[in-house]
C-alpha cells in the first residue's frame, strides 16, 4: 500500500487511541492526517525525499513533530490499525517518565491475533 498509493505518508503499528476499551477489531484499519509516531514505516520513495532534510538528534524538538508539519506531509495521510500491533517497553527516555508510561502507555489494547 505505501509503495502503490502516493497519497500515503507512512503506515504505522500503533494506535494513539488504542485503549482497551475502545479498540477491539484487530482487522480495522484507519486512515489520518495525523502522524501517530510509534511503529511505522515509509516508502523508499518517501525516505529519498526528505532523509536529507531530516533534523539532527537531541535539537530540544522530537522528529515526530517534524514529520508532522505541512512541508513534510504534504497532504498525505497515515494508515493505523484499530488494535495496536506494537507496544512502547521504555518507561524512561527523552519524553517518557514512569508516571506518564503508567497512565498513556499502561492500558493498551495488543493484538495478538496471527495475522493471515
Amino acid at each position: 500500500l505505501v509503495e502503490k498509493d502516493r497519497t500515503v505518508l507512512t503506515i504505522s503499528a500503533w494506535n494513539d487511541n488504542g485503549y482497551l476499551h475502545a479498540s477491539v477489531d484487530s482487522s480495522k484499519l484507519y486512515r489520518t492526517e495525523f502522524f501517530p509516531g510509534l511503529g511505522w514505516l515509509l516508502s523508499k520513495s518517501l525516505w529519498l525525499e526528505i532523509s536529507s532534510k531530516w533534523p539532527p538528534c537531541c535539537f530540544g524538538w522530537s522528529w515526530d513533530l517534524w514529520l508532522r508539519e505541512q512541508a513534510q506531509r504534504k497532504d498525505r495521510d497515515s494508515i493505523f490499525p484499530d488494535v495496536s500491533r506494537v507496544y512502547h517497553i521504555g518507561r524512561n527516555g527523552l519524553n517518557v517518565n514512569g508516571y506518564y508510561y503508567d497512565r498513556y502507555f499502561k492500558k493498551r489494547a495488543i493484538n495478538e491475533d496471527p495475522m493471515p
